[in-house]
């Protein structure tokens, strides 16, 4: 149902037009992970999609808040090619999250289409 919260997998799942925020509404989920999901979503001001990382912040402890935050600094001082573009955050309280807005990128993950955290750093290290 458009508009739901459901907890899925101890993430929260988002569904296709939810809002979240005043600007932005859910079109799909791109892909989740151990501290939430991504999703693309419409903006409306911009009138553009957008990716955006939902944290769900519920019993979260503490360390998980500092890394977010330490994210978004990151994100936001980075301007280099091939680095996502950051755009905003937003506080979101009916949803007990924190919401990192992002450019869209479209494509595969990163590096070359897997997921799989030991071998995309192998890659990375000797991408021969």
């Amino acid at each position: 149902m458009a508009g739901e919260l459901l907890d899925e997998r101890r993430n929260m799942y988002v569904a296709p037009g939810h809002r979240i925020g005043d600007r932005y509404t859910v079109e799909q989920e791109l892909g989740h992970g151990a501290y939430g999901a991504v999703y693309r979503c419409a903006d409306e001001i911009s009138n553009s999609n957008v990716a955006i990382k939902v944290v769900p912040l519920a019993s979260a402890p503490q360390t998980r808040r500092i890394q977010l935050r330490r994210e978004i600094a990151a994100l936001s001082l980075a301007n280099v090619s091939g680095v996502v573009c950051y755009l905003d955050e937003l506080d979101v309280p009916e949803m007990d999250a924190m919401c990192i807005v992002m450019e869209l990128v479209d494509g595969r993950p990163f590096p070359g289409g897997t997921t799989d955290v030991a071998h995309a750093w192998e890659t990375i290290r000797d991408p021969a």
